[in-house]
């Protein structure tokens, strides 16, 4: 995550402003689709790194640029599922 504001630099600077929300969209279909198909999270994860970059074997430096796009948009929250309406997390009381 560390390269977040790098990757949200690059797309506050490019011409077509819309760009970033289209990526993000294409990655969020991508994983509900693959949640749909039942998917564990390793292969959903999987699924991602192939969507953005193929299915050919990546060198250090591309898989590393990969997983610092995925992180991008995981952290922007652009790929989960949203939460149902009126749901609320759970917590737990500890007592010291």
């Amino acid at each position: 995550m560390r390269y977040s504001a790098m990757i949200s630099d690059y797309y506050q600077r490019r011409i077509d402003i819309t760009e970033r929300d289209e990526v993000a969209a294409r990655f969020h279909t991508e994983y509900l689709d693959a949640v749909g198909n039942g998917l564990d999270p390793e292969d959903v994860l999987l699924r991602m790194r192939e969507f953005l970059a193929g299915n050919r074997a990546s060198t250090a430096p591309r898989y590393r640029a990969q997983t610092a796009v995925l992180a991008y948009f995981f952290e922007s929250c652009d790929i989960f599922e949203n939460a149902p309406i009126g749901w609320v997390p759970e917590t737990k009381e500890t007592v010291l």
